[in-house]
């Protein structure tokens, strides 16, 4: 019959490409349903071996940016969560809030609020002279994106400084700001000090360097699947890849090829093995090397060279601006829990901050003192603090700062 043939009335045959669409229409549904099916059981899968997706939902809250502040524009690459990237690094959404659902360091639902010059504070006005700034520079582990607002390392020296004010500074209140913004290498702070920084008139400005602020890093803390995929777990793992692509493409070309070289230096220096980090130096070796691209970069001589041009930078803005430049300096988890003391960058820290003649804080003894003492793991992963990690590291801080901080006399 014709609808067997698919011959028009006439008993012409139909060319082929006037065959009715319906032949088609069989094999198009049974493709759609079988992708359907194998994108159904994917999902399937990874819901039961990936954790639940994090989520980022940010918005403005209305906040005016200080006038004369020069405005902050995107170039090429579109907003990462609470992230902005600019021509000169990455920067934080100013006068924003993020609400992030599942953080993928703590597990939590974590509130993130940036003030006007985009720094996880209230908002700061024009300043009084009873009033002593210190603005702390750093990258995630000093933003603390796993944790609330009001339970990072700077909140708790500022709470601490509040219960216990440094000598000559009674009456006076010292303002403790987090300038932290995740994956960000030294330099991306020299900027954020330069762009805004200066702007809240810092009488100190406190560097928290940490052993992979030499170069930039992959991930971003606070950036979220696009929103058509915040409900799959397959697809946000996807788009997570993808991002940490993009990210990996625009840092410096030549930073594999140094990274390798000096990873060569190190494995013929330390031969590595396979042995527990905890007890055995070997041990430790490998967990270095495997770590090169990040924070095993610190046992490099080239990390300190890095760090010493930049911190030789911020010496010369101090002195023309007239404040006091000081250095934290945060250990990896590993340094604070591994039975053996393995401070090789720490000795290099020491050096270079009698050779620049700045004021310091060496963290690890101080961490390896209450791992010793208590046993009590401050870490979420391998550097980010837990609340109570930012609190024993924030009374540190504030004993520092104490040492640190001169209040200006009044009348």
């Amino acid at each position: 019959g014709l609808e067997m043939t698919g011959q028009p009335p006439d008993g012409r045959e139909r060319p082929r490409n006037e065959r009715p669409l319906r032949r088609w229409l069989p094999p198009v549904a049974l493709l759609l349903i079988s992708s359907a099916v194998t994108l159904a059981a994917v999902e399937l899968i990874a819901r039961l071996i990936m954790e639940r997706p994090m989520t980022v939902e940010v918005s403005d809250h209305g906040a005016e940016i200080p006038s004369g502040e020069r405005s902050i524009e995107t170039i090429g690459i579109p907003n990462e969560g609470l992230y902005v990237r600019t021509s000169t690094g990455l920067r934080l959404k100013r006068s924003s809030r993020a609400v992030v659902r599942n953080h993928v360091v703590s597990g939590t639902d974590v509130t993130i609020t940036t003030n006007s010059y985009g720094f996880r504070y209230p908002e700061v006005g024009a300043k009084p002279e009873t009033e002593t700034r210190v603005l702390v520079l750093g990258d995630s582990v000093t933003f603390g994106g796993s944790v609330q607002d009001g339970e990072t390392f700077p909140d708790a020296a500022e709470r601490a400084l509040a219960e216990s004010e440094p000598t000559g500074c009674e009456g006076t209140k010292i303002r403790v700001i987090n300038a932290g913004v995740g994956a960000v290498d030294l330099q991306n702070e020299v900027a954020i000090l330069m762009d805004a920084g200066l702007a809240i008139e810092p009488d100190v400005v406190l560097v928290a360097l940490y052993l992979n602020d030499a170069h930039m890093s992959y991930a971003l803390q606070i950036s979220g699947a696009p929103a058509l995929f915040e409900h799959s777990y397959f697809l946000s793992w996807v788009a997570s890849r993808v991002q940490a692509l993009r990210t990996e493409s625009t840092l410096e070309p030549t930073r594999n090829r140094s990274v390798d070289v000096e990873l060569r230096a190190f494995a013929a220096s330390n031969p590595p093995s396979y042995a527990s980090w905890v007890d055995d130096d070997k041990g430790f070796n490998r967990i270095v090397a495997e770590s090169f691209d990040d924070w095993g970069f610190a046992w490099s001589p080239v990390y300190w060279q890095r760090v010493e041009q930049l911190l030789r930078l911020m010496s010369a803005v101090a002195l023309e601006r007239n404040f006091r430049l000081a250095v934290a300096f945060f250990p990896v988890r590993y340094q604070v829990q591994a039975d053996m003391v393995r401070d090789e960058p720490q000795r290099h820290f020491d050096e270079l901050m009698r050779r620049l003649d700045l004021p310091s804080l060496d963290l690890l003894p101080a961490l390896r003192a209450h791992y010793t003492d208590t046993g009590e793991n401050l870490f979420f992963d391998h550097c980010h603090y837990t609340v109570a990690g930012n609190d024993v590291v924030g009374r540190e801080v504030a004993r520092f700062l104490r040492t640190v901080i001169e209040c200006p006399s009044r009348p």
